[in-house]
């Protein structure tokens, strides 16, 4: 994944005018109340709500009203830059140069779902807990994923890179190989790998990967499950390869990390 390093994830809803360099990369999700903003280069006045991302270095100016309503996640990074398009900017994975769009519309169903995971990140942001970088990291790998996917026509490699993906996230239970899910598709293991890789910048076997932790944290926060019947239900065919697993990711042991879960969550219904 890329190297990020979170620093803030804020709502804002006060009315504010201003002009600043940023010296951090931003991802905005803007909901309403913005009068008008101009970034690299690029000028919008009353737009609808939409996704953006600033490069470090950029000089922001925008005008807020008293109706705002926007979020903005901070980070540290030495992997993105502009480029040489307004509307673009360079996101450098391992060693390779992605071109990511910058700007992207939302359709009001579109954004009923992005508000979700903002504030889905948000909360994880506030846990300092190890385990919640997982699902930051999750949430802004499909952040990138999304711009660069609806940006434009979609091509052969997005479409059979799309069905590839659709295939992991339903089994829910990771009975099959990433080779057998290849087969399902109709491509070779080899090319849809290459395919997977173009064009969500992850392999889909570290996309795989991260979705079964994910599925093991949510198993252990929100079910009464045992740590035994987790990894069943989750494609392990031991405990121990779980924890093998969890520790290398976390460096800590499944059970310390459920406890710690199950405990948060019973004091948040409080």
């Amino acid at each position: 994944m890329f190297p990020f390093h979170f620093r803030l994830i804020q709502k804002y809803t006060h009315a504010q005018r201003t002009r600043y360099r940023t010296p951090l990369f931003h991802i905005n999700l803007h909901v309403r109340g913005l009068r008008w903003y101009r970034a690299a280069g690029m000028e919008l006045r009353d737009p609808g709500p939409f996704l953006s991302l600033i490069a470090p270095g950029t000089v922001l100016e925008f005008e807020f009203g008293a109706d705002r309503e926007n979020w903005v996640i901070q980070l540290a990074t030495d992997h993105v830059r502009p480029a040489a398009c307004a509307r673009e900017v360079v996101v450098v994975h391992e060693n390779r140069e992605v071109l990511v769009p910058a700007f992207l519309e939302l359709e009001q169903a579109v954004l009923v779902h992005w508000l979700q995971r903002f504030m889905a990140m948000r909360e994880s942001f506030l846990d300092p807990h190890p385990l919640n970088r997982l699902t930051l990291d999750l949430g802004v790998a499909e952040i990138l994923a999304f711009m660069i996917r609806e940006h434009g026509q979609t091509s052969h490699a997005d479409s059979a890179a799309s069905l590839l993906k659709q295939r992991i996230d339903h089994d829910m239970e990771f009975r099959f190989s990433i080779k057998a899910l290849c087969r399902e598709c109709g491509y070779s293991d080899d090319h849809l790998r290459r395919l997977f890789q173009q064009v969500y910048a992850i392999s889909p076997g570290e996309y795989r990967r991260r979705k079964r932790l994910s599925r093991v944290l949510d198993l252990m926060g929100n079910s009464r499950f045992t740590l035994k019947e987790i990894a069943a239900r989750t494609g392990f065919r031991h405990v121990s390869h779980l924890s093998a697993l969890f520790r290398r990711q976390f460096g800590i042991p499944p059970s310390q990390a459920m406890r710690h879960l199950r405990l948060s969550n019973r004091q948040r219904r409080l």
